[in-house]
């Protein structure tokens, strides 16, 4: 038996017995018999791969998106998801696209919602994706403050050529998202002609 993943399975059965509570540091390291040090490294890289999130600093854990990735449960954000059900829902059928309800982890957009629309030929959504090449994760950072979108710059960097080919200096970048949200719209092309 191999024993960090032992216990990194440990705390993440104790994070499960209720995933809506926030837990802090001592009480999981007390519940899985580990000095806090190592509980703190365990819950670092299980935060750093999303199974685990940390609200803030010094702040409580709870079960992260990749848990319910895994097991294809829809149970993440159930608040969230549900209060926008019947607004993407009567979107879509105001327009026959497909909506979906995305929120930025780290430096990724994860869908979290999906709408689907009644055309014959539809294009499926990855659950993950790069914010920077995502139509929604390019809204979302549209509608960051200047400090938000700052420390995500900080954070991931720029675009790559691939990820957004219009972007290559900070300043555009800021002034694409500022297009975007003054015009409350993005339009994006893939390699494969889809538009988003």
């Amino acid at each position: 038996m191999i024993q960090v993943i032992n216990r990194a399975l440990n705390i993440l059965e104790i994070l499960a017995q209720e995933p809506d509570k926030e837990f802090g540091l001592s009480e999981i390291a007390t519940a899985v018999e580990l000095n806090a040090g190592t509980c703190a490294n365990i819950l670092k890289t299980l935060v750093y791969r999303n199974y685990v999130e940390q609200s803030g600093t010094k702040k409580g854990y709870k079960l992260g998106y990749m848990v319910y990735q895994l097991t294809r449960d829809n149970s993440y954000n159930t608040e969230l998801v549900n209060a926008s059900k019947i607004a993407m829902d009567n979107l879509r059928d105001s327009i026959n696209e497909t909506v979906i309800l995305s929120v930025i982890k780290g430096e990724k957009r994860i869908l979290l919602n999906e709408s689907q629309c009644t055309h014959e030929i539809q294009v499926r959504t990855t659950n993950e994706s790069s914010v920077y090449r995502a139509t929604t994760g390019r809204m979302i950072l549209a509608h960051y403050s200047p400090k938000e979108l700052n420390d995500f710059i900080d954070k991931v960097g720029l675009p790559t050529e691939e990820e957004w080919p219009e972007v290559k200096t900070k300043s555009e970048l800021i002034q694409l998202l500022n297009d975007i949200r003054t015009n409350n719209i993005e339009l994006s092309w893939n390699k494969n002609h889809v538009v988003g």
